[in-house]
């Protein structure tokens, strides 16, 4: 395959570059978090249950789905090889366990691996993230 080369004003204008890569992660993590809905079921933003769900959001039951909302996003992001450090360090200050984030983790790893092509370098999943800041210090 050719390699096309990159034009030069677009290297040099690296605040173009990076605020197309900070709204391309806003509307992943939106995604992210559409998918986790999906898969939870949660009800539908405005309506009579998702605002008591809202309402009791500090409660044992509502911690509990922020817990299993964070669990979900990590192995939907695993499936997409994306670095689900964040949402890592999000799902243990809630309360989830070392145990259901490696679950959470190793799910998505293993699915992953089973799609790649063999002709791919191995995804890089949950399960490998490093826990670090997910954007750098400016």
């Amino acid at each position: 395959m050719r390699t096309v080369p990159m034009p030069i004003e677009v290297l040099r204008n690296r605040t173009e570059v990076s605020d197309a890569a900070e709204i391309l992660r806003e509307q992943i993590d939106a995604l992210l978090d559409r998918a986790a809905e999906r898969i939870l079921k949660t009800p539908t933003a405005g309506t009579a249950y998702w605002h008591a769900m809202w309402q009791n959001r500090g409660s044992s039951d509502g911690r509990v789905h922020l817990r299993r909302h964070l669990l979900t996003r990590i192995a939907v992001a695993g499936h997409l090889g994306l670095d689900a450090a964040h949402d890592i360090q999000a799902a243990l200050a809630a309360g989830a366990s070392h145990e259901d984030v490696r679950v959470a983790a190793a799910t998505s790893k293993r699915s992953s691996l089973r799609r790649s092509h063999p002709a791919e370098p191995a995804r890089r999943s949950a399960a490998t993230a490093v826990v670090r800041p997910v954007r750098p210090p400016v």
